[in-house]
């Protein structure tokens, strides 16, 4: 195999991988009670995109130093690793956001809450 038919054959696998992960978080049934059902849609769409990260990486990681490649393959090859980049960054400001976001509870007291007065 030739080099550009080995970096469009790991492009497939990562688009297939970064695919997979979107269909079968969709289609798997939910499981689990209250607050965390549904969490392993979520953690199968999670290890689905790490697998593709990884393929990402090793597609990334094969066109560095190639100046014999086109800046167009080679721009292409950049596009999965930004794209995993981007879920690890949302993902961390989601959290971030979450943790740091909250009010302050109660910080000023309540109003005191008065019974009407009934006629009788």
């Amino acid at each position: 195999m030739s080099r550009k038919q080995v970096i469009w054959a790991l492009f497939t696998v990562w688009a297939a991988l970064y695919a997979v992960s979107f269909w079968q978080a969709a289609t798997m049934p939910r499981t689990g009670d209250g607050f965390l059902r549904g969490i392993n849609r979520l953690m199968t769409f999670l290890g689905w995109q790490g697998a593709a990260a990884a393929a990402a990486l090793v597609l990334w990681a094969s066109m560095l130093g190639d100046r014999r490649i086109g800046s167009g393959l080679r721009w292409l090859s950049r596009i999965p690793v930004l794209l995993a980049l981007a879920l690890v960054l949302g993902l961390t400001a989601e959290v971030l956001w979450a943790r740091f976001s909250k009010p302050a509870l109660h910080a000023t007291p309540p109003a005191p809450v008065t019974q009407p007065v009934e006629s009788g």
